[in-house]
């Protein structure tokens, strides 16, 4: 799935007040981890849980890195011991920190956790306090304990260079998804031009099956590109114009 797949996912459940105590994401890339990261905190510490920043106090203090009711577990070398995670059980068993009841820790690489820390996690997952919320980072899902998978939920972001590969913009298309369409430009304006090329063209063979005028909107920038030194724009026209197709 993709970042905005996931964050989506945690609005829906946040919404519908069924947000699951502890989730895994796993990704390749620590950039996507920490972007994800990130947003699931706003979310959910927004006051009106907004999937976009309205600017509420809360947004305000997570994007300033003021959150008090964030915790965030970090490893020592290539480990993470037990003694950080009891005083992470400890730190979470008091009252909020401020007026938001809810509380986050994220243990940023799941992997380094050793067995004595992770059975000490296992048990605080097993009766977790009430609005306590874990988010677990890592680029090894198989290096996660059996046992702390089978109380979480688990998701996989694609790398972003996943994102604009193959026909990902004809089946991003073809399921109408605008978001994941944005995604798709958004990623493809920061290529250099030869990426921008390559997957411009992979897509056009795509899109000669079932659209042909698309196509043709997809040579021509292919051809605008491969002229110009600056080609944000010819994306952002093609962004536009297959929009306006759905």
């Amino acid at each position: 799935m993709t970042k905005l797949d996931f964050l989506n996912t945690i609005y829906s459940s946040i919404l519908n007040k069924k947000l699951h105590h502890s989730i895994i994401l796993e990704s390749n890339e620590q950039e996507i981890l920490e972007e994800c990261g990130k947003e699931f905190e706003r979310i959910l510490f927004c006051e009106s849980h907004s999937i976009e920043n309205d600017d509420c106090s809360y947004c305000k203090l997570v994007n300033n890195n003021n959150n008090q009711n964030l915790y965030e577990v970090l490893s020592d070398g290539n480990q993470i011991k037990k003694d950080t995670i009891k005083k992470v059980i400890a730190r979470l068993s008091l009252t909020s920190f401020q007026s938001n009841f809810n509380k986050l820790y994220i243990i940023k690489n799941g992997e380094h956790l050793k067995e004595s820390a992770a059975n000490a996690l296992l048990k605080f997952l097993e009766e977790p306090p009430k609005n306590t919320f874990c988010l677990i980072f890592t680029k090894d899902i198989t290096k996660i304990l059996p046992t702390i998978k089978s109380r979480s939920l688990i998701y996989k972001t694609e790398s972003k260079n996943n994102l604009i590969s193959g026909d990902k913009l004809l089946n991003f298309y073809t399921k109408k998804n605008k978001l994941q369409l944005l995604e798709y430009f958004l990623e493809l304006k920061t290529k250099d031009r030869v990426s921008v090329i390559d997957a411009l063209e992979y897509n056009f063979k795509a899109f000669m099956r079932i659209n042909f005028r698309i196509s043709e909107w997809i040579i021509e920038a292919i051809e605008e590109v491969g002229k110009y030194n600056y080609y944000i724009l010819t994306l952002e026209n093609l962004f536009y114009k297959i929009i306006k197709e759905l």
